[in-house]
C-alpha cells in the first residue's frame, strides 16, 4: 500500500526565523512517529511518504498516485491543507484521504461541522494518531473504502454517513509512547535533518494542567506519560553524531521539569552541546509551576537553555480563574528570579492580552507587576482562539462574550503550482471586560516594551527610574502614549500611523481577509514584501530613523524630568543615544569598533543591565566600552544581506532583530 503523509508548511516566503536565523521549519516527528509505528506493526506491506512542502507533495502525487494521504491539521496550515487536499481529491477521488491535528473542536456537533465544511476529508483522526492509524490501515487493507459505507466501530476515527451523520466511536485506548517506534532512529527523519529542519524531541507526552486557551489542557491529553530513557538519550546521540551542524534543538514537552529525571536529561543534553561546536541552543519549555527542578535545570543547562521562561500568561485572579491557570505564588516567583539572575540567567515571562475577564486595568496591572518581579523580558502576545482548546468552544465564547477578528500568519502564505493559499489566526480582540478601543489603545503600551525593554533600547532609563525613583516603566509608556502632540508632532504622528496600521490588520472573517490578501495586486505585493505585524514594522522604522528616535527618547527625558527632577536621567538617555547602531554603518565603514564612554559611578549599573550578565561590571566603574565582536559584526551583515537589506532595508532590518535581538545596539563591557 503507498501511503503520502504530510505535515505542510508555508515555505513560500521567510517565516518568524526567530531560532535558528533560517525559516524554522522543524522535522516532521508528529507524521514520523505515526509512520514508524504503521511500518512496524501493521499486517499489510506499506510504503511510506512524508512530505513537510506543498509542491513537493503536489509534484509526487501526479508522478505516483497513494492509496491513502494524511494531513496532519493545526492552526498555521488550516487553508494549505484544505487547498491541496481539495485539489487532490478531485483529482483522484478514489483516494483514501485522512486527517488529524489538534485544531478541531471534540465535541460530536463540532466534528461533524468540520467534516461536513470539508468534504474532501474522507476520515479525522481523533487525538493521538499512532495506534489509531495503523489500525485504520488494516480495516482499509481488508475492506477498501466499503467500511465507509457502514458503522465499521473504528474507535477514535470520525466520519460521515451517507446520510450525513456522524460515526464516531471515541478510543478507550491510552497511547502506550513507552510501544512507539522512534522516527530518528529508523532513518525517517534523516532527510528533513539534512536540509537542516530543526530537530523536536519528545521526552514525554501529556499536560496535568487545565489551561483552557491550549489544546493541551483537555481532558483527554492530560495524563502525562515518559517515553523510554534509553530512546530519548539514543535519539540524541544520533542527531548529534549525524548532523552536528545544526544550530538549534528543541525538547517539545508541555512542562520539560516536570518529571524527576528531567534533571538527568538536562545533564545528558548538556553533555552532547559539550561536544558538538555547532549546537548553540537548546529550546525546552519548562514546567509551568517554577519549582526547585527548574531552577536545578536552569543551572544544569546556563547559557545552553538561554532564558528561563516563568510563563505568567495573567496575575489578575479573575482572568486565571476563566482560564483554569494555576494558582501563581508572586513570592515563589519574586524568589526563583532572584535565584536565576544569581546563576547569571536570564528570565523571561508570556503574557496574554484579551483574556476571558480581564480589564484593562487587569492587565495594566499584570504588566507593573512584571517589571516588579524584574524580568529579563516581557513577551506580551495575542489571545489566539485555538480549535480544539476549551476557550475556543461555543460555551465560552457566549459566556465571556468573546469577540474575535483575524489577522494573517507572518509567512503563513503562499503560491503552490499556482494555488495560492493564505492562513490566518482568530484574535480575541474584546470580552466581557475590555472593549476593542482598549485592547488597541495597548498595542502601543506592547510596542513600546518589545521596543524599549525586550530589544533593550530604553531598559537602562526604565531600570533606572524604578529603582530609584519608584516609577514602574508601565507607567513612562503610559505618559508617553498620552504626551503632547504640539511639542512632539513627528512621534505622535508616528503613533497615529501605528494605530492605523495596527487598525488594518484585522479581518471580521477567514472570507473578508482572503478575498482582500488574494487580490492580483494585495498577493503580488504580499509574496515580494512580506507581512509585517505593526509591531516588528515599527521597531524597524525606530531602528532606521534615527530623528524619531531621538525625538522619542526627548520626550521621555520631559516625562522622568517633570516627575523627578535633577535625577541624572538625562545621562543615561545620552549613553542611550550613543549605544544604538546605525544599520548603514555595518556597511559604509563607518562602524566603531571601541567606542568608550564615560559613566558616572551610580549609573553604571543601570547601563550594565542592559545587557543581562553578559559581562560583570562593579558598582564605582565609571569608564565603559561599547563594542561588537569581528564574529558578531559579520553575522549581522550576513542576515541583514540575506534579508535584502539593499533593496528593503526595513524587511531586513525587522527579519534581522527576530533573530538577532541586540544586532542594532552595542555590547558593554568594562574599558579595561
Amino acid at each position: 500500500m503507498n501511503i503520502f503523509l504530510a505535515d505542510l508548511v508555508h515555505n513560500c516566503v521567510l517565516g518568524d526565523n526567530q531560532v535558528s536565523g533560517g525559516q524554522d521549519f522543524v522535522v516532521p516527528l508528529n507524521i514520523g512517529s505515526i509512520a514508524a509505528y504503521a511500518q512496524a506493526k501493521c499486517r499489510s506491506s506499506l510504503e511510506i511518504h512524508l512530505f513537510k512542502y506543498p509542491e513537493e507533495l503536489l509534484n509526487a502525487v501526479q508522478k505516483q498516485k497513494p492509496d491513502l494521504i494524511g494531513f496532519s491539521n493545526y492552526v498555521w496550515n488550516r487553508d494549505l491543507n484544505l487547498k491541496m487536499g481539495a485539489l487532490i481529491k478531485k483529482q483522484y477521488p478514489e483516494i483514501l484521504t485522512v486527517m488529524g491535528g489538534p485544531s478541531i473542536r471534540i465535541d460530536p456537533e463540532g466534528i461533524a461541522d468540520f467534516l461536513r465544511s470539508t468534504p474532501f476529508i474522507d476520515i479525522y483522526i481523533m487525538y493521538e494518531g499512532e495506534f489509531i492509524f495503523s489500525q485504520l490501515i488494516d480495516k482499509f487493507a481488508q475492506e477498501g473504502r466499503s467500511f465507509l459505507e457502514k458503522d465499521s466501530n473504528l474507535q477514535g476515527c470520525a466520519y460521515l454517513a451517507s446520510d450525513g451523520k456522524l460515526i464516531y466511536h471515541e478510543s478507550n485506548e491510552e497511547c502506550n509512547v513507552q510501544e512507539l517506534i522512534s522516527p530518528y532512529l529508523n532513518g525517517m527523519m534523516d532527510e528533513y535533518l539534512e536540509k537542516g529542519l530543526i530537530p523536536l524531541f519528545e521526552t514525554n507526552r501529556g499536560c496535568p494542567f487545565k489551561c483552557t486557551y491550549c489544546t493541551w489542557g483537555i481532558t483527554r491529553l492530560n495524563k502525562v506519560r515518559a517515553f523510554p530513557l534509553e530512546r530519548v538519550y539514543k535519539e540524541m546521540e544520533y542527531v548529534a553524531e549525524k548532523f552536528s551542524d545544526i544550530p538549534a534543538w528543541i525538547v517539545a514537552d508541555a512542562n520539560f521539569g516536570l518529571l524527576k529525571r528531567d534533571v538527568e536529561i538536562a545533564k545528558k543534553m548538556r553533555d552532547i552541546k559539550n561536544k558538538t561546536a555547532s549546537l548553540r541552543k537548546i529550546i525546552v519549555w519548562e514546567s509551568k509551576t517554577a519549582n526547585e527542578r527548574n531552577l536545578e535545570i536552569a543551572k544544569i543547562l546556563g547559557n545552553d537553555i538561554g532564558d528561563v521562561l516563568i510563563a505568567v500568561q495573567t496575575l489578575d485572579s479573575e482572568a486565571e480563574k476563566n482560564i483554569k491557570r494555576v494558582n501563581i505564588d508572586i513570592r515563589e516567583i519574586a524568589d526563583n528570579i532572584g535565584r536565576l539572575h544569581s546563576e547569571g540567567a536570564c528570565t523571561f515571562t508570556h503574557v496574554l492580552s484579551g483574556l476571558p475577564g480581564e480589564s484593562y486595568e487587569g492587565h495594566l496591572a499584570t504588566l507593573r507587576k512584571c517589571f516588579e518581579l524584574d524580568f529579563d523580558y516581557i513577551q506580551v502576545f495575542s489571545t489566539l482562539l485555538l480549535p480544539g482548546s476549551e476557550m475556543e468552544s461555543r460555551e465560552s465564547r457566549e459566556m465571556f462574550k468573546l469577540q474575535t477578528k483575524y489577522r494573517l500568519r507572518n509567512g503563513g502564505y503562499g503560491q503552490y503550482n499556482g494555488i495560492k493559499s493564505i492562513d490566518c489566526e482568530e484574535i480575541i480582540r474584546s470580552n466581557s471586560a475590555i472593549s476593542e478601543e482598549e485592547m488597541l489603545s495597548l498595542r502601543l503600551i506592547h510596542w513600546l516594551i518589545w521596543f524599549g525593554w525586550n530589544h533593550g533600547f530604553f531598559k537602562p532609563i526604565l531600570r533606572y527610574v524604578y529603582e530609584e525613583h519608584k516609577i514602574n516603566p508601565i507607567d513612562v509608556m503610559l505618559a508617553i502614549a498620552k504626551s503632547d502632540k504640539k511639542k512632539y508632532p513627528e512621534v505622535k504622528n508616528l503613533f497615529e500611523k501605528f494605530f492605523d496600521d495596527a487598525e488594518k490588520e484585522w479581518f471580521p472573517s477567514i472570507e473578508t481577509l482572503q478575498e482582500h490578501y488574494l487580490s492580483p495586486k494585495m498577493f503580488n505585493d504580499l509574496v515580494k514584501n512580506g507581512f509585517s505585524k505593526v509591531e516588528f514594522k515599527y521597531n524597524a522604522i525606530m531602528i532606521l530613523e534615527n530623528r524619531l528616535f531621538g525625538r522619542l527618547l526627548d520626550m521621555i527625558s520631559d516625562i522622568v524630568n517633570k516627575r523627578c527632577p535633577s535625577s541624572g536621567a538625562d545621562s543615561i538617555i545620552d549613553i542611550i543615544r550613543k549605544m544604538k547602531i546605525e544599520p548603514d554603518t555595518y556597511f559604509n565603514g563607518n562602524f566603531e569598533f571601541d567606542k568608550k564612554i564615560n559613566v558616572k559611578a551610580d549609573m553604571a549599573v543601570y547601563v550594565k543591565r542592559l545587557m543581562s550578565t553578559k559581562y560583570k561590571i562593579k558598582y564605582g566603574d565609571s569608564c565603559l566600552k561599547l563594542g561588537k565582536s569581528a564574529e558578531e559584526i559579520t553575522k549581522i551583515k550576513q542576515y541583514l544581506v540575506k534579508c535584502g537589506y539593499k533593496n528593503n532595508k526595513l524587511y531586513a532590518v525587522e527579519k534581522s532583530l527576530g533573530v538577532l535581538p541586540d544586532a542594532f545596539i552595542y555590547d558593554v563591557c568594562v574599558a579595561g
